[in-house]
């Protein structure tokens, strides 16, 4: 059996098979992993949907910032950006089926020493609790709050943990280090935060730059 990562599909279906066909991809002996962003931008972000939810135990799969910008335009509490491919997804007749599978996807993947994640891991935090806090917000997508949920999961603040978050604020920090953060940075206090955008799809570009070289080092721990 092999495992195979890909990471950022985003709608580009002909090249996913494309690839597939090139590492003689088996669903019966293989495992494939996907690191979140299925959909948007190329143009067969239905087809992706359709094909890796039909895929069943072979296929993992984490949740990217896109595919959350999908659930919340679904949801009414977003909308569709000039640069967005995800219209067929909105008007195909199975559309609720794939955006439940889409809801019960996970953020943070482990298997053995394997963790899977979109964009990152705070340093502050182990990985113990980085799985309790992608759980929150898994059961979140998941549950009657959904929605309150996706309407504020947009912002740029907090960029720094605290133990001592709650509500709203929590679940947005999060959610944006788990999917679209870019940057961490040292402020001249020595405080972590790091660079997010308030769309899912824009990264600022200020502030000093140095990865996710940190979140490695939390991983490792």
């Amino acid at each position: 059996m092999s495992r195979y990562a890909i990471g950022d599909l985003q709608g580009c279906f002909k090249s996913l098979q494309s690839l597939l066909a090139k590492i003689d991809f088996d669903r019966a002996r293989d495992q494939l992993w996907l690191v979140g962003d299925l959909v948007n931008r190329g143009p067969g972000s239905l087809e992706c949907l359709r094909f890796i939810s039909g895929l069943g135990a072979c296929a993992t799969v984490v949740l990217g910032n896109h595919d959350l910008h999908l659930l919340a335009v679904a949801e009414g509490l977003a909308k569709v950006g000039k640069r967005d491919t995800i219209q067929p997804i909105l008007a195909a007749p199975d559309r609720e089926e794939l955006l439940a599978w889409l809801r019960s996807q996970k953020l943070l993947h482990l298997d053995g020493n394997f963790l899977m994640v979109h964009a990152g891991l705070l340093p502050q935090w182990s990985l113990a609790q980085a799985l309790e806090l992608a759980d929150e917000i898994e059961a979140l997508l998941r549950g009657p709050r959904r929605q309150s949920f996706l309407k504020n999961m947009y912002g740029n603040e907090p960029n720094q943990w605290n133990d001592a978050l709650t509500g709203k604020t929590r679940n947005r920090l999060v959610t944006t280090a788990l999917t679209p953060m870019v940057f961490l940075a040292k402020n001249t206090t020595n405080e972590t935060r790091f660079t997010r955008c308030s769309s899912p799809f824009q990264p600022e570009s200020s502030g000093p730059r140095r990865g996710l070289t940190q979140g490695r080092r939390a991983l490792r721990e």
